[in-house]
């Protein structure tokens, strides 16, 4: 079977009751975390196709993935990122373009004709009418597709008044990235149950199938004189107990130049590990769980990666998005 016919077969024009995301560049061990996927229960992947950043004055593909080379045993959901400066840039003379781009390159990885696709955005006020034009761009170009948008915790207002995208058929609520990155003394940037129930308790309506997407995942932030430099790894899966790195309260100071991960630390850079706790995991399913809009929406977990999950963390997973014991 073809790659092409595999991914019309392989999702579904009916959004999936559950599933997981992968969200990096690198497939060559997609095809046995895929099967570990399937043999604990979960039939779908939302797959990140490639980013769509600005950048050397044009709109340009980021870090595309190859094609697939076999069927996997799960459905498959193609996504693209879009990058706040590609939302900037967006304006009447090249939306039409940058959707023909997204097409062209979501061909290229082999998904002809989906049956869902999604875009992946943190729109604002400045660019959302710009955005809502380009989902609609690329709606055209996939006929028969579903086209699901991602929304953040920030825009569930927008949702009730229905701003939202409106040529999305489909949101998936991103329910993290609730604290200031910019700020060294944000106490966890993924996720703060304290913010995301504020937003949560002011969201009472949408006119739109909506999923939501629980966080599993981890970064350590670095700071360079107060400043946010990047986001390296999750410090589950580096090294930072080496004796250049002095702890402070829930932070560690780099007390001498050295090299973590192929990136460069100077004297006096400030790491701040960022995980999501399992309690706090269990704190927002059961608020979902008891909220009148999303208690029923299916649940999608971000992300898998290269880490070999154990079975006790396979069983957590399924608990989270709503089968399984606790």
């Amino acid at each position: 079977m073809s790659l092409v016919v595999m991914n019309a077969c392989n999702t579904h024009s009916s959004v999936p009751a559950t599933g997981v995301y992968w969200w990096q560049t690198d497939t060559d061990s997609l095809d046995a975390r895929a099967a570990t996927l399937s043999q604990n229960g979960f039939q779908t992947l939302y797959l990140r196709l490639f980013d769509l950043d600005y950048s050397e004055g044009r709109i340009q593909v980021v870090g595309q993935i190859k094609p697939l080379s076999q069927q996997l045993p799960v459905d498959l959901i193609p996504v693209v990122f879009i990058t706040i400066p590609t939302l900037n840039a967006l304006n009447d003379a090249n939306i039409e373009s940058t959707a023909e781009l997204i097409v062209q390159n979501t061909r290229q990885c082999g998904f002809a004709a989906p049956s869902l696709f999604q875009l992946d955005a943190d729109y604002t006020r400045r660019n959302q009418a710009a955005y809502n034009q380009l989902v609609v761009a690329v709606k055209k170009r996939l006929p028969g597709a579903t086209m699901s948008c991602t929304v953040r915790l920030h825009q569930l207002e927008d949702i009730n008044k229905g701003d939202c995208p409106q040529a999305a058929d489909h949101l998936m609520l991103l329910t993290y990235h609730t604290g200031d990155l910019q700020n060294p003394d944000t106490r966890n940037s993924i996720l703060s149950m304290g913010i995301a129930r504020g937003y949560l308790s002011k969201f009472t309506h949408s006119a739109r199938p909506i999923s939501v997407a629980l966080p599993d995942f981890g970064w350590t932030r670095l700071y360079r004189d107060g400043q946010l430099i990047r986001l390296l790894p999750d410090p589950r899966q580096i090294d930072l107990g080496t004796p250049a790195f002095t702890p402070q309260s829930g932070s560690l100071l780099v007390n001498r130049s050295t090299w973590l991960n192929g990136h460069g630390l100077y004297e006096n850079d400030l790491l701040v590990p960022d995980t999501v706790h399992a309690t706090a995991l269990k704190q927002l399913a059961a608020s979902l769980g008891r909220h009148p809009v999303l208690r029923q929406s299916p649940r999608v977990m971000y992300h898998l990666s290269s880490k070999t999950r154990t079975p006790a963390e396979w069983q957590f997973w399924r608990s989270l998005v709503g089968y399984g014991e606790q």
